[in-house]
């Protein structure tokens, strides 16, 4: 049996896939990144799909008043738009890794496409959760968060913070231990990157 040394009475996690090692980590640090679930067509098809909605929203609305309700940069409910958005949404692998964590019944609250850009920094930018106003602890989660990469997600695309195990927390913690203890989600184009919703976080 394949197990790190210890002693004492502790029982130890076995994991026997890469599914199982997905869900520890989701469990014990609040996120986990799994990689190609898109193919280079599927990325490159979302990207160019977000660019022309959103060009198209910016045309109707226009930038200034998208900047000043603070909408700049973000296409809500893209599903609406596009059959691929809806792929996603009930992508095999998501679907699975749901039906373990949330049962057989859960429901969509929300999607949206971010696009990141060099020169600018997302309203995002400010720690939160995505059920910001809970401030409870909970043993099981009661809502996920499932982030694909249409591009590299890295430190120069602005790839999300996190406070990684910070889902476990009913305070936020000091300006100084988040900056020493944050980390960036970084993965390649293809991949998804999914963590608890009570996980403390915020745009790269």
């Amino acid at each position: 049996m394949d197990r790190e040394m210890h002693y004492g009475s502790l029982p130890q996690t076995i994991i026997n896939s890469d599914l199982e090692r997905h869900l520890e980590e989701l469990k014990i640090l609040g996120y986990t990144v799994i990689e190609n679930l898109l193919d280079q067509s599927e990325t490159a098809l979302i990207v160019n799909r977000v660019l022309e909605l959103y060009a198209k929203l910016e045309k109707e609305y226009t930038l200034t008043y998208l900047n000043g309700i603070k909408e700049a940069n973000l296409l809500r409910s893209p599903v609406v738009h596009d059959e691929i958005f809806a792929k996603l949404l009930s992508h095999p692998r998501i679907m699975e890794i749901m039906a373990i964590i949330l049962g057989e019944s859960f429901s969509l609250n929300l999607q949206n496409a971010i696009i990141n850009t060099s020169d600018e920094i997302h309203h995002q930018r400010s720690w939160h959760r995505d059920l910001p106003y809970q401030n409870f602890t909970i043993s099981r989660p009661i809502s996920m968060n499932f982030m694909f990469c249409a591009t590299d997600f890295n430190e120069v695309t602005g790839a999300t913070e996190l406070i990684p195990y910070s889902h476990n927390l009913d305070i936020m913690p000091s300006k100084e231990y988040c900056k020493k203890h944050q980390i960036q989600a970084t993965a390649s184009a293809g991949s998804a990157v999914i963590f608890n919703s009570m996980l403390i976080h915020r745009a790269g």
